[in-house]
């Protein structure tokens, strides 16, 4: 007896069923553990069992206990991967048929054509406003021509340039700054408050000072240089004028330090008054120092404005005007070129990403299909292992049994037991291999094409560059010279 029990469970160990694939290539299909199942049902157990009472009888032919047991579990675990095959088929057809190749050969061969129409929609939608701001340029370049012809100037325009105007500016305000510093200065000598107190007068006197002088400086003495005999009178006039009313201001300036030096209550109209019987009887040398310092400021102020346009009068306004006007009209085209370029740029990168995405979409095709097919080999691996597990399990109970009985066994001991017929998923690929080779040769095509298309873009855009034509084929020559100057 002990005999036939090491030969049954030899026999046993050499008809171990087939291994299924690890876990991690295919994590939720159903892998039956032999070993569980033997410990969990007590198989050798319970045979020896049903053997020392010479059961099942020798005509018996339904399934014991734990045969019927033993058929559950396995068609337990087939079920389940029954299930888990349509899941997976379900989920791995619908990512293959999510692989959205298609869409970018479709970009890739439309992409000329939507450029086309991107561009013609970008110039369409600018075309009124460049006529608009060429028309304004045309008028104004018209005004500033005749301004030219009526005082008859052939030179360029003289117009200082921003930074120009910034220091000239600066100036100004720097002379404003150091004639205020220096009266205060005087000032202090006479005030209670000292200098703190003389900043208030000193301010005050400097900027009536500067303006004078600017304006005579910025709008009246540049008449000198008129065609016109009476604007050059105006224009020599204001010349001595502005001498007059600098020394003038210069006088007021100094007669007020010499009333600061008398300690009165009402030094402004102590000045005045003194002003008005000697203006040029100061009684101090400061007061001497402080009317030559403010005349010099004057005269300092005065070149600095004359300086900050072009000495006819008019010409540098009816330059800027129509260098406005210009400079208007080459933004907004440069605009509109910026806009080109961007679709362009635009197009050309999506072209690219369709190409780099087409690329990892086949790849991923390939592999979604070699899963598919590696899939369905799996699941007809596992419910061949669970045969196989069922004929082991069994004929492990029926040799144990046979072991420990002393009748015959019955005849159904000889016959392996069927189990239930299963209709497979469709796990076949040959459809999707054949989609596979159609799109690559589509791949192929597309990478010969990609070039020309961005080839055809770029000559495209070239084209609608060129006809946004620049500003300067409306003029004369003379008039751009001008302008680069």
């Amino acid at each position: 007896m002990l005999a036939k029990l090491l030969r049954a469970f030899k026999e046993w160990l050499s008809f171990s069923p087939r291994k299924s694939q690890s876990r991690s290539g295919n994590p939720d299909i159903h892998e039956i553990n032999v070993e569980k199942i033997k410990s969990e049902l007590k198989i050798e157990k319970e045979a020896q069992k049903l053997g020392e009472a010479d059961l099942p009888r020798t005509g018996e032919n339904v399934l014991t206990n734990v045969e019927s047991h033993i058929v559950q579990v396995i068609e337990k675990s087939r079920h389940a991967n029954m299930s888990w095959g349509s899941e997976r088929l379900r989920v791995l057809i619908q990512k293959i048929e999510g692989v959205g190749i298609d869409s970018h050969f479709r970009l890739i061969n439309e992409a000329s054509s939507a450029f086309n129409h991107a561009a013609d929609t970008v110039l369409s939608e600018n075309q009124s406003k460049l006529e608009h701001f060429c028309s304004h340029t045309e008028n104004v370049h018209r005004d500033y021509d005749f301004f030219r012809q009526d005082n008859g100037l052939s030179r360029a325009p003289n117009s200082p340039t921003a930074a120009k105007v910034f220091m000239l500016r600066s100036l100004l305000f720097l002379i404003v700054l150091v004639e205020g510093a220096a009266n205060a200065f005087f000032f202090s000598k006479g005030m209670d408050q000292g200098l703190i107190g003389g900043f208030f007068y000193a301010g005050m006197f400097s900027a009536v000072n500067i303006i004078f002088a600017y304006q005579f400086g910025r709008y009246l003495i540049p008449n000198i240089n008129h065609m016109s005999p009476n604007r050059r009178i105006l224009g020599f006039g204001s010349i001595i004028l502005a001498f007059m009313s600098a020394i003038l201001i210069a006088l007021l300036i100094a007669h007020f330090r010499d009333a600061l030096g008398h300690n009165i209550e009402n030094p402004a109209m102590f000045a005045m008054q003194s002003f008005k019987e000697s203006p040029f009887g100061l009684q101090e040398i400061h007061s001497w120092l402080l009317f030559l310092l403010s005349f010099i400021f004057a005269l300092f102020a005065l070149s600095d404005a004359y300086k900050m346009d072009d000495p006819y009068p008019g010409y540098g306004r009816h330059y800027r005007d129509y260098l406005s006007a210009w400079n208007g009209y080459e933004q907004e085209l440069s605009d509109i070129r910026a806009q080109l370029n961007d679709q362009k740029d635009d197009f050309l990168r999506r072209i690219d990403e369709s190409v780099e995405r087409i690329s990892k979409d086949m790849v991923r095709l390939h592999d979604l299909i070699v899963s598919k097919k590696t899939s369905g080999d799996r699941l007809k691996t596992a419910i061949a292992d669970a045969k196989n597990c069922l004929d082991l399990l069994v004929k492990l109970f029926r040799d144990t049994n046979q072991i420990y009985r002393n009748t015959p066994p019955p005849g159904y001991f000889s016959k392996n037991h069927s189990l239930q017929a299963l209709h497979l998923p469709d796990f076949s690929v040959d459809a999707d291999f054949q989609r596979y080779e159609t799109l690559r040769k589509k791949e192929s095509l597309i990478a010969s094409k990609v070039e020309l298309v961005k080839e055809s873009i770029r000559s495209s855009f070239n084209s609608r560059y060129e006809k946004l034509g620049p500003l300067e084929a409306h003029f004369s020559s003379a008039s751009k010279k001008e302008i680069a100057a």
